[in-house]
């Protein structure tokens, strides 16, 4: 007895191939998924750089100051919400958590991961460097953002072009409150120096950036916006 034909095969034949087809699906789907969402991580944090740049700029023209000349103080909620009126004019901020150091609803309640995959803190909120004065907020585009004064060197985020007393470290989660929470995919760091906002990592060299696999991810946003990918 032969088996029927199905436009010239068989059905066994027709069998093999769609199980086959279904197989290399499963294998390259979620490498595709994963690399769209590196794309549209880039893209974002491009943005986000792009904007904190301008409201940098606008900020200083419209109060004619210096940024040395801002008045920020690490421990200082005064402060920190001076800055952020500063900023919230030029950008389109649609909630606002304030002074709430667990970041309200503004942020993710999941661990914080490295690059390489480990907790690098109890929550998105608890980040290396937040203490009580820190101001949370989200922009229209779904992105969460800590401002967060800082009374220390800033070279442990990669930058030492700075040389304000007291600067701000600025946390940028570009996917918002959803997975994978992690530095270096879709949270990234800048400073605010006397002369703008500097990406993290922008002033250590590739041998010395921990960009890179198996680190903590903490330079990744100069990387990232300088090369275009997260090719680590």
């Amino acid at each position: 007895m032969f088996m029927r034909k199905l436009s010239g095969f068989t059905l066994a034949e027709v069998l093999v191939t769609l199980g086959i087809i279904g197989v290399v699906a499963s294998l390259t789907m979620p490498s595709l998924i994963n690399n769209s969402d590196r794309q549209q991580f880039v893209a974002r944090l491009k943005k986000v750089n792009s904007v904190l740049a301008q409201a940098t700029a606008m900020a200083v023209e419209e109060n004619e100051t210096m940024i040395e000349d801002w008045g920020l103080i690490d421990g200082s909620n005064e402060s920190i919400n001076k800055v952020f009126n500063y900023y919230s004019k030029h950008l389109n901020v649609i909630k606002d958590c304030g002074n709430d150091s667990s970041g309200g609803d503004c942020v993710a309640k999941t661990q914080l991961l490295t690059l390489a995959g480990n907790v690098y803190s109890a929550s998105w909120s608890n980040a290396s460097g937040f203490g009580g004065n820190v101001h949370t907020f989200v922009l229209n585009d779904g992105t969460s953002l800590i401002f967060d004064a800082y009374g220390s060197s800033m070279s442990t985020y990669g930058v030492t072009r700075n040389n304000l007393k007291h600067s701000m470290l600025i946390i940028a989660d570009v996917n918002g409150t959803k997975k994978p929470n992690q530095l270096g995919r879709d949270t990234f760091l800048f400073v605010l120096t006397q002369n703008g906002i500097v990406p993290a990592g922008a002033d250590v060299s590739e041998e010395n950036s921990d960009c890179k696999s198996g680190g903590v991810g903490l330079h990744c946003a100069a990387k990232v916006i300088s090369s275009g990918s997260m090719d680590y």
